[in-house]
């Protein structure tokens, strides 16, 4: 996943959007805090206020219909992939409709 931004500006390090690309844009999935440590947001914080686009590794249970991510928990930053490296063929959708209760 590509970290975008951080979602309280007034306060970096709360919780921050990621995204992957759809091969013409990038494209917002959801939004990760848990599994963050201090250091991994004083790092993630720095990565956006220089302008980068951090490329992380998040856990999920299942993406939508519509790629949204269920309960994503960052897991690290990855510095060996690039940002064009997180496609949005690399989430795993889950059919909502069969969790459905009668």
């Amino acid at each position: 996943m590509i970290i975008v931004r951080n979602i309280f500006i007034a306060k970096p390090g709360n919780a921050y959007q990621v995204a992957v690309s759809d091969g013409r844009k990038i494209r917002e999935v959801g939004k990760i805090f848990a599994g963050t440590s201090n250091a991994s947001r004083k790092r993630i914080d720095e990565l956006l206020a220089a302008g980068e686009k951090p490329v992380a590794e998040v856990q999920y249970l299942y993406a939508t219909d519509t790629y949204t991510l269920f309960q994503p928990v960052f897991r690290m930053l990855r510095d060996d992939k690039a940002p064009k490296e997180c496609g949005l063929d690399q989430l795993v959708q889950t059919d909502r409709s069969i969790l459905a209760i009668d």
